[in-house]
C-alpha cells in the first residue's frame, strides 16, 4: 500500500467515506475451536473457510509442529489423522505459538494430551496475559507445566477419572480449552466456574462439540462478527454499505450483540444479497453491560462518539488484561479525539457530538489489532490523520485498508 508521504511504520488515513461493498474475514474464534477439535478426532474432517488471520495460520503451524497430516487446497482444509497418535520425535519439541489467546489457551491443554515434552514460545504480549487460570486445572489432571522466559513448556497425558473446574472469570477460553482438548475422554470432567464474561463462546464451544461428537466432519466457518463491527459501525457513521460475506446472525459469537445495539440506536439494517446497514442520521445514546462481547468494546465506544448525548458502555474490567489493557488505551484515543468522557470504576460515560475534529491525528497504538481499526473509524469520521504499528491488523483482519478504504 502507498505510504510515500509517511515514514516506513505509519499509514495516512484520509477523512471521508468509506467502500460501499466489503469482504469481512470469517471468524477466527469458530476457526481456532475447529482446528483442535479436528486434530482430536479420529478420521478426516474437512474445514472450508479458513480466514488468514496470524492467529489461525499459527494454530495451523503449530498443528503441523506436532506431526499432523494435513492437506490444504485452496479454501478447503482437511486434517487426516489425531493427536496423539501422530507424535513423533524425541526432546523438547519447541512450538512458536504468537500472541494469540485462543490460539496458546486452546494449544496448551491440546499439547497436554501428548506424551512428549512442547516448548510454547509464545510471542511477547501474551506472556503478560492470565494463564494460572488454565494451568491449574492442567496440573490437576497431572500434566507437566513448567514457565519459561519465553512461554511454557507442557507434557502430559492427562490423569484418568479426574474432575476439574476452570476460573473463567477473566476469559472463557480457559474452559474452551480444557473441553475442547478432552471431549474425547469421556472420565475427564470439567466445569466452569464464576463466568462473568464472553459467555457466548462457552457456548459456541459446547455446540461445536456436540456437533462433532455427533459425526460431522464437515464444516464451514461463518463470517467474524468481531471484523463485521468495524463494518457496521462505518456503515451507521460514515457511508451506507453492503457486507457481501455476511447472510444470518451468527448468535454464538458474542460479537453479534452489535445487532441488538444497532436497533438501541436506531439504525436500520437488512439481509438481502448480504448484510446491508444505512447510515444513521440520528444514532440514539445508549446504557449497555458489556462484560459479555469485550471485544466489541473499542467500536462501541467509537459509535458512543457519534451519538448527540451520554451512552454509557459498563462492566470493562476484562479489557484490562487483553493485548494492551484496553480500557486505558479507549480513553486515550477518546482524549486524541476531543471526545467528552467520565470514568467511574469500569465503567465509561461518552458524551457524543454530531460535530468533528478538522485537524489531522497521529496515534501510535499498542501492538493491539482492535484499537488500530477502532484509530481509523475515528480518523475518517473527523479530520484523518496516520496511524502507526498499523500492520498489527493481520491478527484478525489482515485485509483491513485496502478491504475498507479505497483511498489507500
Amino acid at each position: 500500500m502507498p505510504l510515500s508521504s509517511e515514514p516506513l511504520n505509519y499509514i495516512k488515513i484520509n477523512p471521508g467515506n468509506v467502500n460501499t461493498s466489503l469482504l469481512i474475514p470469517t471468524s477466527k474464534s469458530h476457526a481456532n475451536r475447529l482446528l483442535i477439535l479436528a486434530a482430536v478426532k479420529n478420521g478426516p474432517v474437512e474445514i472450508k473457510g479458513l480466514p488468514d488471520s496470524t492467529d489461525v495460520l499459527t494454530m495451523i503451524s503449530s498443528l503441523k509442529t506436532v506431526g499432523l497430516d494435513i492437506i490444504e487446497d485452496n479454501e478447503k482444509f482437511v486434517i487426516k489423522d489425531s493427536f496423539p497418535e501422530c507424535e513423533k520425535g524425541q526432546g523438547i519439541i519447541k512450538i512458536e505459538t504468537g500472541d494469540g489467546g485462543t490460539t496458546n489457551r486452546f494449544l496448551m491443554p491440546f499439547l497436554s494430551r501428548g506424551k512428549n515434552e512442547y516448548e510454547m514460545i509464545m510471542g511477547k504480549p501474551m506472556r503478560t496475559r492470565p494463564m494460572g487460570e488454565l494451568i491449574r486445572p492442567l496440573r490437576e489432571l497431572g500434566v507437566k507445566v513448567e514457565k519459561t522466559d519465553e512461554g511454557f513448556i507442557v507434557q502430559g497425558p492427562f490423569k484418568q477419572s479426574v474432575k476439574v473446574t476452570v476460573e473463567s472469570e477473566k476469559s472463557t477460553q480457559f474452559i474452551s480449552g480444557v473441553l475442547l482438548a478432552t471431549f474425547d475422554h469421556n472420565d475427564v470432567q470439567s466445569k466452569p466456574d464464576r463466568i462473568s464474561s464472553s459467555e457466548k463462546y462457552y457456548e459456541m464451544t459446547l455446540d461445536l462439540i456436540k456437533e462433532i461428537e455427533s459425526g460431522v466432519n464437515e464444516f464451514i466457518v461463518p463470517a467474524d462478527s468481531s471484523s463485521l463491527g468495524y463494518a457496521i459501525a462505518a456503515g451507521v457513521t460514515l457511508n451506507s454499505v453492503k457486507i457481501k460475506n455476511c447472510h444470518s446472525i451468527d448468535h454464538y459469537q458474542a460479537d453479534s450483540e452489535i445487532f441488538n445495539i444497532l436497533k438501541l440506536i436506531g439504525a436500520n439494517y437488512s439481509f438481502t444479497d448480504g448484510l446491508n446497514v444505512e447510515k444513521c442520521e440520528n444514532i440514539r445514546p445508549f446504557d449497555i453491560d458489556c462484560s459479555g462481547f469485550p471485544d466489541l468494546v473499542p467500536t462501541l465506544a467509537y459509535i458512543s462518539s457519534c451519538s448527540p448525548g451520554k451512552s454509557v458502555l459498563r462492566n470493562l474490567e476484562v479489557l484490562t488484561h487483553k493485548e494492551c489493557d484496553r480500557f486505558e488505551e479507549i480513553m486515550k484515543l477518546l482524549k486524541l479525539f476531543n471526545v467528552e468522557f467520565n470514568k467511574n470504576g469500569y465503567d465509561l460515560e461518552i458524551t457524543g457530538r454530531e460535530n468533528t475534529i478538522s485537524t489531522q491525528v497521529t496515534y501510535d497504538p499498542p501492538d493491539d489489532h482492535r484499537m488500530i481499526m477502532t484509530a481509523y473509524l475515528f480518523m475518517k469520521r473527523n479530520g484523518g490523520g496516520r496511524i502507526s504499528n498499523y500492520h498489527h491488523v493481520k491478527k484478525s483482519f489482515p485485509d483491513f485498508f485496502k478491504v475498507m478504504d479505497k483511498c489507500i
